[in-house]
């Protein structure tokens, strides 16, 4: 879809946004090669789904367990504070159709390819929002649940010397 096209009756986006978002797009794409060969390498023997490891990844680096969409967040009561970054998952898969223009020798044809496009889905962590007070969620308890990979390990290298250390901070 080009800039210049709107999208379902909002107004079309500008091409800083298209670029932020096609950013965001290849961000979570490379994040999530390496996240799939973790997983082939079985370095998240608990999650059967991508997004699971994601979430995991996540937990890990934030010492957060209770990911939630804005909406979500909202109708519990909470705002999600300015300025927070979102933890982008992929979402459910969508049909989609594009229409091209093709040349024939009777003259031009439209043709409709469909396909399936993944949207990208923005969490964010319970430590992320507050309520109408300035409170936090309940559910906001710093602590790392179990050891989390720091990187893939290098060729020869064992998956144990790429983890860090579990500590647990309540």
């Amino acid at each position: 879809m080009s800039a210049s096209k709107k999208r379902r009756g909002k107004r079309a986006l500008s091409p800083d946004k298209i670029a932020k978002a096609k950013r965001n797009r290849a961000e979570l794409a490379s994040l999530s090669r390496s996240v799939k060969a973790a997983m082939e390498m079985g370095m998240f023997p608990d999650c059967l789904r991508l997004n699971e490891a994601l979430l995991e990844v996540y937990q890990g680096q934030t010492g957060q367990h209770d990911f939630r969409k804005f909406k979500e967040w909202k109708e519990d009561g909470y705002s999600v504070r300015k300025g927070e970054g979102a933890f982008r998952v992929w979402a459910r898969p969508r049909k989609a159709s594009e229409t091209k223009e093709v040349k024939t020798p009777q003259g031009s044809d439209e043709v409709a390819d469909a396909f399936e496009w993944f949207p990208i889905c923005c969490l964010f962590h319970a430590g992320q929002v507050e309520d109408a007070d300035g409170n936090a969620p309940p559910s906001c308890a710093l602590f790392v649940i179990r050891e989390m990979p720091l990187a893939l390990p290098a060729a020869g290298e064992s998956s144990a010397s790429a983890h860090l250390g579990t500590e647990v901070a309540a």
